[in-house]
């Protein structure tokens, strides 16, 4: 006998309300995370203080008119990706060739960040690397690597040297 209606609709509501559960939960452990990291931020603004002074101090002896009010604050980039800088690319062209079937790029993802080291990384990151090494793929195919997708969603990548391999020693 199949389901009523209404075990459907509280089955429904109750995987709505353990969902929350389960996105609150996970917002406070970020907050707590946070919070435990407010004493270090604090000493590390104290010493950004002593450095800008450190640094007006010494732009003004060379230029004692100088003034700062025309700089505007930025941000260093900072790489934090599990991933080498600039490696990102050249390890999943390794995968794809190395691989005998053709890969989703979530699946070359996951094995790239096993072979860096990192066997459980989070879903932000493995979203984020997703994209990077998507476009990475394509951007390779385009200026003529041989790598191909099979034009389906999710697109499995492959290498195409395997292919034209056997078709030249054919040829002989």
């Amino acid at each position: 006998m199949g389901k009523t209606n209404r075990l459907c609709a509280n089955e429904r509501k109750l995987s709505l309300l353990i969902g929350q559960q389960r996105s609150l939960q996970e917002r406070i452990e970020a907050a707590q995370k946070v919070i435990s990291e407010i004493d270090t931020m604090r000493a590390r603004i104290a010493e950004i203080d002593k450095e800008i002074e450190l640094g007006e101090r010494w732009i003004k002896l060379d230029n004692p008119d100088w003034t700062g009010e025309h700089l505007r604050p930025k941000v260093p980039h900072i790489h934090d990706s599990p991933i080498r800088f600039g490696n990102g690319t050249r390890l999943a062209m390794a995968i794809v060739r190395e691989s005998h079937i053709p890969l989703t790029v979530r699946e070359i993802v996951v094995e790239a960040c096993r072979r860096e080291g990192h066997e459980d990384p989070d879903p932000a990151t493995i979203d984020r690397l997703t994209r990077t090494i998507g476009n990475g793929l394509t951007a390779a195919k385009k200026r003529g690597v041989p790598v191909d997708h099979d034009h389906n969603y999710p697109r499995r990548w492959f290498s195409t040297i395997e292919v034209a391999v056997p078709k030249l020693i054919e040829s002989k």
